[in-house]
């Protein structure tokens, strides 16, 4: 596992690491946002909305957020969903024969299930700086440094 360097910086250098960086968006960071009405997960979208940074994540997440909702047949929240995924600042890119390829690679070497190994694939394919997500399995065999959303201090203080 990488170590996380965030965790020594103040909250203005690290807030200047992420600006304008590729960050990988794991399913989790979805729900949080749609269900949990997490404050970081939200402000991460708002950020991405402002140009601030660039959120990339798979069809895969689109598929895992979705399950639940589907299977319930909430169609509001599934619309909810299809909105997020749709916002100004993300891509959600296919999974192609190079993702595939990859993802397969990490499967078998690192011993993932299929779904996490596409997510890594992905986020280091599309050159991600960071992964954001809540999976401990994830962002143990991660290449690229996860962080989770109680690592991220995005919200912008009001002046007072």
């Amino acid at each position: 596992m990488r170590s996380t360097r965030v965790k020594h910086l103040n909250k203005g250098i690290f807030m200047q690491m992420l600006l304008h960086e590729n960050l990988y968006i794991d399913t989790n960071i979805f729900i949080a946002a749609i269900e949990d009405f997490n404050r970081q997960a939200l402000s991460l979208f708002q950020w991405a909305e402002k140009g601030k940074v660039f959120l990339v994540t798979s069809e895969i997440s689109r598929s895992e957020a979705l399950v639940k909702p589907l299977q319930y047949k909430d169609e509001k929240l599934v619309i909810r969903y299809d909105a997020l995924f749709s916002r100004q600042g993300m891509e959600v890119l296919p999974i192609e024969e190079d993702i595939a390829r990859k993802a397969a690679d990490f499967s078998a070497s690192l011993g993932l299930e299929l779904p996490d190994a596409i997510h890594l694939a992905t986020a280091e394919l599309s050159s991600c700086a960071y992964i954001i997500s809540q999976d401990r399995d994830l962002r143990h065999y991660s290449p690229i440094e996860c962080l989770s959303l109680e690592e991220l201090e995005l919200e912008e203080k009001e002046a007072g």
